[in-house]
């Protein structure tokens, strides 16, 4: 997730593309199913981790009041990805709630 900007302004430019030929190819399918996500090689750096994407976040960070309002979907590492002696933090195995409050 991006931080909270505090001065200026932020300009995102998001495309969509949609192509049937695309979606039934191999690569996407691939990429849909992470089967070419590379292993994690050690558990990731405190700068690195995203409250909102990372599924070990709460294994080292705590949630706090600035992550209230926002919705957790954590995906990272997917489970064929995990680095050597991953352990899932709190919260994590009961589906990813968000450990605020």
């Amino acid at each position: 997730g991006a931080d909270d900007i505090t001065a200026g302004e932020r300009i995102n430019l998001i495309i969509w593309c949609k192509g049937a030929a695309y979606r039934a190819s191999r690569h996407y399918l691939d990429l849909q199913q992470q089967r070419s996500y590379a292993a994690e090689a050690a558990p990731p750096d405190d700068i690195c981790l995203s409250y909102t994407h990372d599924r070990d976040f709460m294994r080292y960070r705590t949630a706090g009041a600035r992550h209230a309002a926002m919705r957790r979907t954590p995906w990272v590492p997917p489970r064929s990805a995990e680095y050597p002696g991953y352990e899932e933090g709190p919260c994590e195995s009961d589906g990813g709630s968000d450990g605020v409050g």
